[in-house]
């Protein structure tokens, strides 16, 4: 399988392999890689060949022949990334009609995405810049914490947004999940016990700072693209009507 639209992480992929591998005979292999690109760069720029799958699993691979790439960790370009540290990807393309938003003044396409390069020169896709949950002086990967949360046996499909604490001046990471089978949790209390399990679970997952302390939220299916990408604003815009049902509920 060679998977694109969105990061997938280590603990995911064996998953789905388990998966896979449990309705096929015995010897029976399975391989799953990831590719990364854009419009921009002539779609594809990195990929995982299927013989590194295992060893390099969560990698989206190497740079692709007569690809060229920085992990920059400034906006200004000064600093590259060095092995094993998040950048942002900045990608050569040679397009004079690009915008000078996009587009360095030596050549370099700024991607918006956060990546690290491994000692072996392997790429491993961390979260798009923007999307980056900024809490108290740590920065939480949403795409980090979906790949955890999609590994619970319950949950079916998941996303993560950062949303605004006032009282904590900071942003607060929020999960919203779909259960994977949603006829078993009927009322109220149900939905309650399955999502403070989760946030339990969570809590023996992830380091301290990536804690759900925005709340978990159950909703009927996560909002995606036509490519499959997770419409976050749609996640956001949903997160303000809350703030305001819950408002308004406390005036009664």
């Amino acid at each position: 399988m060679l998977c694109g639209a969105a990061p997938v992480g280590p603990d995911l992929v064996q998953d789905v392999r388990k998966r896979l591998l449990a309705k096929r005979p015995p010897g029976a292999i399975c391989m799953i890689t990831q590719g990364y690109g854009l419009t921009e760069t002539t779609v594809t720029a990195h990929c995982l060949h299927f013989s590194d799958a295992e060893r390099k699993m969560g990698s989206i691979g190497k740079l692709l022949a007569n690809v060229e790439a920085r992990l920059v960790r400034n906006d200004e370009g000064t600093i590259d990334a060095e092995d094993g540290s998040p950048g942002e990807l900045w990608g050569y393309l040679n397009n004079p009609l690009a915008t000078t938003n996009s587009i360095t003044p030596d050549g370099w396409f700024k991607t918006g995405d956060i990546l690290f390069r491994d000692k072996d020169s392997f790429f491993y896709v961390v979260d798009r810049k923007k999307e980056l949950i900024k809490y108290k002086g740590f920065q939480v990967a949403p795409a980090e914490l979906e790949s955890v949360l999609l590994t619970h046996p319950e949950i079916a499909d998941a996303a993560v947004i950062g949303v605004e604490s006032r009282e904590q001046a900071t942003e607060l990471p929020r999960g919203y999940v779909v259960h994977a089978r949603p006829l078993e949790i009927q009322t109220s209390a149900q939905k309650t016990e399955f999502l403070q399990g989760v946030e339990k679970w969570m809590e023996l997952k992830v380091a301290k700072h990536k804690f759900l302390r925005g709340g978990i939220v159950l909703i009927d299916a996560v909002p995606k693209s036509a490519s499959g990408k997770i419409l976050r604003r749609e996640l956001r815009e949903l997160a303000k009507q809350e703030k305001v049902n819950a408002t308004a509920r406390s005036k009664l």
